[in-house]
């Protein structure tokens, strides 16, 4: 107790060392904790609300932009009865489905699981028995809060799914833990085979076919339709990059009817080890969390260093104490121990303020759908861990200066001049330290923001462009979509619209598979085609590298489609005809060669990171389009053009459901969400780093002002200067920064190839460098200066009794 009183005295004398230093490990334990809370749902093979064990592995699509995106059933199955595969399940999302309770209508996320998928991955509450899963649907905990608020139970009642009204019944309601499902909200989970209803088939003719053939269709559709993910269980030897397909089978029981066209036609299968539905969200969210690490590591570093050099400079001021408990027999261990327990208050007061502010990052980042540590219970477990990681930082960096009085028999005068040099030396190598991890962070974080902001302000397209969304979800009424008439319609009235068969932001587009009609290579490359109208880049300011829109009886490629197509300059290919294979589904005549009309500049439908992605533009006016079609304008038309659509829909019979009506820049910026998210994050952290280094600048400039404040006080007291004073602060700063210098330039260099593969980012760029280097300065100067400047205005008497 008397070291824990004792030691409170001490630090009660270095009030603003110990508030900096309590600052800093408090933030450093909330950063700790909030880190480590994120490790265990990142790199766990298997998410929370999985409770089976054993290998598995996660099967689908690889999509256009790379990225893993739902598979059909007729491919899982061949998987299912391949190599290396012990059992299989399905899950998928059909959404937006409509369902009916009771007579409440509603239009949700309905997940589909097969049968095998509750028996397989343990799910609690859901039927392992497949007869009962076929009749039964499961409502998610937070569907049952906000639709029956009165508690009641839903259990036996009725609910039907689609149009057809397919009937089954509420089994039960899932537990708070299944409300998120993998990267789903669902609002109830019911069995694949009842997927059937919910598919909307419309056909010119289909009042004249007879109900057993829609059925077939349907089902057929089912089949082959891309609508879910695979989750096999592996046996021992084998993992996700050797498990084999069987040959293709036909599917019991579905005589195949129709030729089915999905945008899933010609991908590939892609395999990932474990079970996750968005791997590159994942990878995303592991980068941050590598980048956060290493911020963090730095600022613990920082903060290492503070307290060293402020034990080291409280030893030099003690080494009498310890000199005679040293020559009178005291043991080291003792001296230690003191030393340690010295520290509590320090640690205690850094381990309540982190406690504290990681209950609120925690809160945030959870908010922000961030994933944490599963439970409390285990982020109580990791905070322990981080208040152990933190006692062994400060125990460390407390007690090492001790070691060079340990192995020392006295203190002579010159062992105290000695130490003294050292101290001096570790200030400046503490300094020198800060200022590089500072100048590391500030240019990543800057090269980050930077590129953020490069990429929002430097879109291929002009402000201001709203899109609008019209849907038919009638099975009874047809309504192909009459662009032309929809558009003189609109023209007449003075306003002017484009219109695209998919959204414009992560499309479901077909893949086509193209080449040069003057090629002799037959082998075709995959890319995406897109039915617009001829204004479409008009309307979006898209510029044309070369040529421009398409007619009827052409088509546009952008830029990314034109390099992947010919390694010739891209303004070459206007002009040159280009074969679509299974060209069909676009319009055109079975093997029809169809001309390029121009090459078009990247556009961002896959998102801001993924722009160059290959795409073919062609009429909109080409095709058959029903059930669903997109409206792009400028919003200064925007209350005219909504009501201009409402007329078109009630022109048209009311068949059509308006929605949207929302900025593409804005769909962008929410789109690239976890790349801000990931910006801010860091940008806070070396915040962090930078603030701390701009207190210890201050600090140490002032003690050693405090120091050398006689010697000042004679030169002013002779006839110098201020100047002076402030110039010899110039020196040991100008020293600090050039010393500091080269660690900061190996670190970047070495840092760039990896943020430029992993980020997308150059950190080497001169904007960037130059902020950076701009707020260093400013940190390293008002750290100094400030301090000078008030010490020139003290009385020159007071500086030579050496009077703080």
């Amino acid at each position: 107790m008397f070291e824990l009183t004792y030691g409170l005295r001490l630090w009660q004398r270095q009030k603003w060392q110990l508030l900096l230093l309590i600052t800093g490990f408090g933030f450093l334990t909330a950063l700790i904790h909030v880190v480590l809370s994120q490790a265990p749902a990142l790199f766990s093979q298997k998410p929370a609300w999985v409770a089976a064990e054993g290998q598995f592995a996660t099967i689908g699509f690889k999509g256009h932009d790379g990225s893993m995106q739902p598979i059909s059933l007729k491919r899982l199955e061949a998987y299912q009865k391949g190599t290396g595969v012990e059992s299989m399940a399905y899950i998928g999302e059909y959404s937006p489905s409509r369902f009916r309770i009771k007579e409440n209508l509603h239009n949700g996320s309905v997940l589909l699981v097969s049968d095998e998928l509750a028996a397989l991955l343990e799910l609690p509450t859901v039927a392992k028995n497949i007869d009962r899963l076929h009749q039964s649907a499961y409502l998610s905990h937070r569907f049952w809060l906000k639709n029956f608020p009165d508690g009641q139970d839903p259990v036996g009642q009725p609910i039907y799914l689609g149009h057809e009204g397919y009937p089954l019944t509420i089994a039960g309601v899932l537990p708070p833990a299944l409300d998120r499902i993998g990267k789903w909200q669902p609002d109830i989970l019911i069995g694949t085979a009842a997927i059937s209803p919910l598919i909307n088939v419309t056909f010119p003719d289909q009042q004249a076919m007879p109900a057993e053939m829609v059925t077939a269709i349907k089902k057929q559709i089912a089949h082959e339709m891309p609508a879910y993910y695979g989750i096999a269980k592996l046996l021992p030897t084998f993992d996700a990059a050797t498990i084999r397909p069987a040959n293709e089978l036909p599917h019991e029981g579905a005589e195949k009817v129709t030729k089915v066209l999905t945008s899933a036609d010609n991908m590939d299968e892609y395999f990932y080890p474990g079970i996750e539905f968005n791997p590159d969200g994942r990878n995303l969210l592991l980068k941050q969390w590598w980048l956060l690490l290493y911020l963090t590591l730095g600022f613990g570093i920082v903060n290492g260093l503070n307290l060293f050099t402020v034990s080291f400079a409280r030893l030099v001021a003690r080494q009498q104490e310890f000199s005679v408990r040293i020559a009178v027999g005291g043991h080291g261990l003792a001296m230690l121990r003191q030393l340690l327990l010295e520290q509590l208050p320090l640690l205690f007061v850094s381990l309540a303020l982190g406690a504290t502010l990681s209950i609120f990052l925690r809160h945030a980042l959870h908010t922000h759908g961030e994933q944490m540590a599963a439970n409390y219970s285990e982020s109580i477990v990791i905070y322990f861990l981080t208040a152990l990681a933190v006692l062994i930082v400060v125990a460390i960096c407390a007690i090492l200066p001790l070691v060079q009085l340990l192995n020392s028999k006295h203190f002579s005068r010159s062992q105290g001049e000695q130490n003294s040099r050292v101290q001096h030396w570790l200030g400046q190598l503490n300094l020198a330290t800060q200022i590089a991890l500072a100048a590391i962070a500030l240019s990543v974080v800057f090269s980050l923001g930077l590129s953020q902001w490069q990429r929002m302000t430097q879109l291929p397209l002009q402000q201001g462009v709203l899109s609008w969304q019209l849907t038919n979800d009638s099975d009874d009424k047809l309504a192909p979509v009459d662009s032309k008439g929809l558009q003189h319609l609109l023209g007449e009235m003075g306003l002017p619209v484009a219109l695209s068969q998919h959204e414009f932001i992560h499309p479901a587009t077909l893949s086509v598979e193209a080449r040069l009609e003057s090629q002799d290579n037959p082998q075709h490359l995959s890319l995406n085609a897109m039915a617009v109208s001829i204004n479409y880049f008009d309307m979006l300011g898209a510029t044309f590298l070369a040529g421009g829109s398409f007619d009827e009886n052409s088509l546009v490629l952008n830029r990314a489609a034109a390099t992947a197509l010919s390694l010739e300059a891209p303004e070459s290919l206007v002009g040159k005809n280009v074969y679509l294979a299974n060209n069909t589904n676009l319009g055109f005549a079975e093997d029809q060669t169809v001309r390029i009309s121009g090459i078009v500049s990247d556009l961002p439908h896959y998102g801001m990171l993924q722009q160059a992605t290959p795409m073919i533009y062609t009429d909109i006016n080409r095709q058959n389009i029903y059930n669903k079609f997109h409206v792009i304008a400028l919003v200064d038309k925007k209350t005219q053009i909504k009501e201009a659509l409402v007329q078109y829909d009630q022109r048209e019979g009311g068949l059509w459901q308006i929605s949207g009506g929302i900025a593409l820049t804005e769909q962008l910026r929410l789109d690239n969400g976890p790349m801000e998210r990931l910006t801010f994050g860091a940008l806070t952290l070396a915040g962090l780093v930078a603030a701390l280094a701009a207190a210890s600048l201050y600090y140490q400039f002032s003690s050693h002002l405090q120091l050398q404040q006689r010697r000042y006080g004679v030169m002013l007291a002779v006839g110098g200067q201020p100047r002076q004073v402030i110039f010899a602060l110039w020196r040991s700063l100008v020293t600090l920064m050039l010393f500091a210098l080269a660690p900061v330039v190996v670190a970047l260099i070495a840092l760039a190839p990896w943020l430029q593969r992993e980020l997308h980012t150059f950190v080497l760029s001169a904007s960037s460098l130059l902020l950076a280097a701009s707020l260093i300065l400013v940190i390293c100067l008002g750290s100094s200066m400030v301090p000078g400047i008030r010490l020139t205005f003290r009385p020159v008497a007071d500086l030579l009794r050496n009077k703080d």
